[in-house]
């Protein structure tokens, strides 16, 4: 399976621009926007949308197994942890919940900076986004996502795992 993320940057909308859907949590009382279908969430192939990872590298990193440091701990709040990719580190930070597939565009930020775009895995249990530069990753910082322009929501605090 193919997936696509966007990380560190602003760009185009990816849902506008034909590279699939992202997805919103389920949250009770609360009306999910229009949903898709699983498919439409893998990209065409093409360019990365991670400045500084190509399409194959990126996959890597999203389907990589957690490190083991993080394994068999209770993923409870927002989780960094670090995958070797092509020669460098590059930092997946996952955001577990219940999410649907929506064509909404997911901006996750760290310590309320913005840090990139987010997807959510396969089985719709996490939310995850790259990030390269390890600055933007600070243990303890808040994490929030939203759905484009719409209100932050408070996932945590980030628990970098090393």
């Amino acid at each position: 399976m193919a997936v696509g993320l966007t990380a560190c940057g602003d760009g185009s909308d990816p849902v506008e621009a034909g590279a699939g859907a992202e997805a919103a949590p389920s949250a009770p009382g609360e009306e999910p926007g229009p949903a898709t279908e699983p498919d439409a969430a893998e990209p065409a192939e093409g360019p990365s949308p991670v400045d500084g990872l190509s399409a194959a590298e990126l996959r890597t990193v999203v389907e990589a197994p957690p490190s083991p440091s993080a394994t068999g701990r209770p993923t409870v709040g927002p989780v960094a942890d670090q995958v070797p990719v092509a020669g460098r580190t590059a930092w997946r930070i996952t955001i577990p919940g219940t999410y649907e597939l929506l064509s909404s565009r997911i901006v996750v930020a760290i310590g309320g900076q913005d840090v990139g775009e987010g997807v959510v895995v396969p089985d719709l249990t996490a939310l995850v986004a790259v990030v390269l530069d390890p600055a933007l990753v600070v243990d303890g910082a808040t994490v929030t996502y939203r759905w484009g322009a719409g209100e932050p929501i408070d996932a945590g605090p980030l628990e970098v795992v090393r």
